[in-house]
């Protein structure tokens, strides 16, 4: 796969008509390997999106492998965002390889369409989370 590390998003604004798929979107199943690691995004306003926060290693086309990725050391500290149309946190890791050490801090979404969704991650501290299910 192509490992990912080190990756800073800040300091950013997104608005339509090109809505974020998931702010810091990142996707792996256990056929792909590496790893996505060392994550910063921070200080992001966002007007509408999909999943504000979206990380899972359970993505579709699965070809029956044993490598999964590795997610690890993610922090996101003040992300405004006023609607996602699924959820504001879906972070989905796997039993044998959990998503470790995140830490989400300052998150504020006024309006999102689903609960939030969080599997198989370890290590996860949610500090000041505001959320509004609608």
């Amino acid at each position: 796969s192509n490992p990912q590390s080190d990756i800073h998003l800040k300091y950013s604004s997104f608005v339509p008509p090109r809505p974020l798929f998931g702010l810091g979107e990142k996707k792996s199943n256990k056929d792909r390997g590496g790893y996505i690691k060392n994550i910063v995004i921070k200080d992001i306003e966002i007007d509408s999106t999909r999943d504000v926060i979206y990380f899972t290693n359970q993505y579709h086309s699965y070809e029956g492998g044993n490598n999964p990725s590795e997610f690890s050391n993610i922090t996101i500290e003040n992300i405004k965002c006023k609607s996602a149309s699924n959820a504001a946190i879906n972070m989905i890791g796997l039993a044998e390889m959990p998503i470790r050490n995140v830490t989400i801090k300052d998150l504020l979404v006024q309006k999102s369409g689903k609960p939030n969704s969080i599997n198989n991650v370890e290590d996860l501290n949610l500090i000041n989370i505001e959320t509004n299910l609608e």
